[in-house]
């Protein structure tokens, strides 16, 4: 019986850095097809909402605007979320097979990478309408007493529970952006037995900077009393937010490859020393 090597916290935190530093050119070209779209979703939401508060009002916002204005925010957000997951994928290959790195990436793997995506994060949408329900009983006064602390406890649940689950098959990710996708998914998940804790910790020390940035920009557009309805500011907050989705997606990446190359690939390998990037005719 094989013994699953345990995941190197401060190696692999580091690790994601050493890649992200390595391969800045390439992401430096990656970054702005996503971030494009994204931020163009972000304006045309912008201007069909306009100023309207409150989820109703945005609402009624959405269905008195022109179809094409809504379609088009809709199709741009498609296209965005589209580039971020191909880079997530080609990133991975890059790492991996030290296959050139393509930001258009449409093959087979995304679209397991995509179904299995959907999959993990299907299964806690009832966890998450069992906690709305439980929320509009507390605000019509249905919930018998002490029903409060369901609130909480429901919601906190299905988080907790998402997480796991999520954690405990972040190699077979990696799997799936593979071709062909080996080993099963079944010891992707048995290997991160020991290890789910281990990566957590990984995750919060890599992210933690990209969270520090975020907080960053709030506090700034609160001291300088910022308008989030002018279109100016509306567009540079969306396209700082936007890149920082973008370096989540590539630290997010890099860590699953290092957690796969530990946890399935018999340890740590050399790192791809170019920066190819696929060449389109």
């Amino acid at each position: 019986m094989s013994v699953t090597q345990p995941l190197p916290i401060l190696a692999t935190a580091a690790q994601a850095y050493r890649l992200l530093w390595r391969f800045r050119v390439l992401h430096a070209k990656a970054i702005w097809p996503p971030v494009v779209f994204l931020v163009t979703a972000e304006f045309l939401y912008h201007r069909v909402v306009g100023k309207a508060h409150g989820l109703s009002g945005k609402f009624d916002a959405v269905l008195a605007a022109h179809w094409y204005v809504v379609a088009g925010a809709a199709v741009a957000w498609l296209l965005g979320l589209k580039f971020l997951l191909s880079f997530s994928i080609s990133w991975r290959r890059h790492i991996l097979l030290d296959e050139p790195f393509d930001p258009f990436f449409f093959k087979r793997p995304f679209w397991r990478y995509l179904g299995f995506l959907l999959l993990t994060y299907a299964w806690g949408v009832p966890l998450v309408g069992l906690s709305g329900l439980a929320a509009i009983l507390v605000a019509g006064g249905h919930m018998p007493r002490g029903g409060e602390l369901v609130v909480l406890v429901l919601p906190a649940a299905a988080v907790a529970i998402s997480l796991w689950a999520i954690i405990r098959q972040v190699p077979f990710f990696t799997v799936l952006a593979l071709d062909p996708p080996q080993p099963g998914w079944r010891k992707s998940v048995n290997v991160m037995g020991g290890n789910a804790g281990r990566y957590a910790i990984v995750w919060i020390m890599v992210m933690l900077p990209v969270v520090l940035l975020n907080l960053g920009l709030d506090t700034g557009l609160q001291l300088a009393n910022a308008d989030p309805h002018h279109v100016a500011v509306a567009l540079g907050e969306s396209a700082f937010r936007q890149a920082m989705l973008f370096l989540h997606f590539s630290l997010g990446a890099s860590i699953g490859a290092c957690t796969y190359m530990t946890t399935l690939a018999g340890g740590p390998r050399a790192l791809p020393l170019g920066q190819p990037v696929a060449v389109r005719a």
